[in-house]
């Protein structure tokens, strides 16, 4: 059941609702989740493979190769943030409270590099992290005293007075309740459902971007949308090729089987993403076909998770992954500070919906899951600190902005069920190289 009020209320449930849920929790605040996924796999978290970025002993170069791999748009104070506490972020939560069995040998932890990235520096599970850490953590949260998770709840829009965010519109079922909240978190994740092509689960429609525009919250950013360079479509759904298999030394092939990316960047297949993805979009225009060879390396004993996924799509890996590139996460979003606070009151953002500032226009390797634990947690703790101190009277409900129910008519016109024939239009202003309409 939809509480009538809660202290702090987090839209989402990847890993910067979570880790918002949790740092709010452990500082006192009684939260309460909503999510419109029914599973996990239903967050963009589940499907992270590559892994996530730490700092190690060269905090310095981690934040030259974020700002190299934004063309130096990333904002240096939110990149100081980051990568001054990955470390121990990584290690209370991923490490210390939930356990996370990364790929490790004898020496240590099996430290690994994807593209633009100038040192080995990031923790993995095979190529399948996301979802050997959302759903140890998704666990953990639901399971905390003062936490209650809603799934399959969707947020409609933003309860507002003036300019103070007070909660949320929830519906579940057939109910649409007006849910009041002493600090309220988006953390819907990207948008990659308005594109043809995405990597983004099917529930990633841009929710709380949308919410927060209509609320008058400031957004920054929203051209900055980041395409991956290497996802398989063939024989059914798509799915990612993460960029760790070209750090194992797997090559881009067109269909002459020429190998092109040496002739584009020095950095070869580990160039940035956006350079990458532009060169395999013009190679599939030119040539009719790109693939990853993955014949240098032992591709199903290194990703046994991939080669999987491949033998289900009917695709012999041997002969060449077919890749295109796909739009992947959105830079931009609602503009937050270091701690997610929104230009509304109690309003804050975290993970993809957000923009933080650090990654500009282009997002380096294993950062976004970095990203969403550390703006998660400094947004959890400064929300509840913010809604402890705000008494959600019945008083107030008189003064609240969008009381107004949202319709069907308006809830079906805003549902993922009108967003296909939108994907043609988004693609073309807004694809890999854009083009005016």
């Amino acid at each position: 059941m939809i509480p009538d009020t809660t202290e702090v209320l987090v839209i989402g449930s990847g890993i910067a609702g979570l880790s918002a849920a949790l740092a709010a929790a452990r500082n006192g605040a009684e939260v309460t989740i909503a999510t419109k996924a029914s599973r996990p796999s239903g967050a963009s978290t589940w499907w992270a493979q590559g892994g996530i970025a730490v700092a190690r002993d060269a905090p310095d170069l981690f934040k030259r190769d974020i700002a190299a791999a934004s063309s130096h748009t990333s904002d240096p104070e939110a990149l100081d943030v980051l990568v001054e506490h990955a470390d121990a972020a990584v290690r209370d939560v991923l490490l210390d409270t939930l356990n996370v069995d990364f790929d490790a040998d004898a020496a240590g932890f099996d430290f690994g590099r994807e593209a633009a990235h100038s040192a080995d520096r990031i923790l993995h599970v095979d190529a399948s992290t996301g979802k050997h850490i959302h759903v140890p953590l998704l666990r953990h949260v639901s399971a905390h005293d003062r936490v209650t998770l809603l799934e399959d709840t969707t947020a409609w829009d933003l309860l507002v007075t003036g300019t103070t965010v007070g909660g949320a519109w929830l519906e579940s079922g057939d109910t649409v309740t007006a849910c009041r909240a002493g600090a309220t978190v988006l953390a819907t994740g990207g948008i990659g459902a308005l594109y043809g092509v995405s990597t983004n689960p099917d529930g990633a429609t841009g929710d709380g971007v949308a919410m927060a525009l209509r609320a008058g919250a400031e957004t920054a950013d929203l051209e900055f949308v980041q395409f991956h360079p290497t996802v398989c479509v063939a024989h059914g759904d798509p799915f990612l090729v993460s960029e760790a298999v070209r750090g194992e030394g797997a090559h881009l092939r067109n269909a002459h089987g020429e190998r092109f990316m040496p002739d584009v960047h020095p950095d070869a297949e580990l160039a940035p993403r956006d350079v990458v993805a532009r060169a395999v979009e013009q190679e599939h225009e030119r040539t009719g076909q790109v693939v990853l060879d993955v014949s240098p390396l032992n591709f199903s004993g290194t990703f046994p998770d991939l080669a999987a996924l491949c033998d289900e799509h009917d695709i012999d890996p041997s002969t060449g992954i077919p890749v295109q590139a796909a739009e992947h996460f959105l830079c931009g979003g609602v503009d937050v500070d270091t701690r997610g606070r929104a230009s509304l009151d109690r309003l804050y953002a975290a993970g993809e919906c957000a923009r933080t500032g650090v990654h500009g226009a282009n997002r380096l390797a294993s950062t976004s899951l970095l990203e969403g634990l550390v703006w998660g947690l400094r947004a959890g703790a400064d929300a509840a600190a913010s809604a402890i101190q705000v008494a959600t009277r019945a008083a107030d409900r008189s003064s609240v902005r969008r009381r107004e129910r949202p319709t069907a008519s308006a809830r079906a016109s805003a549902s993922s069920a009108s967003l296909p024939s939108r994907s043609a239009a988004v693609w073309r202003p807004s694809g890999v190289r854009r083009r005016p309409t």
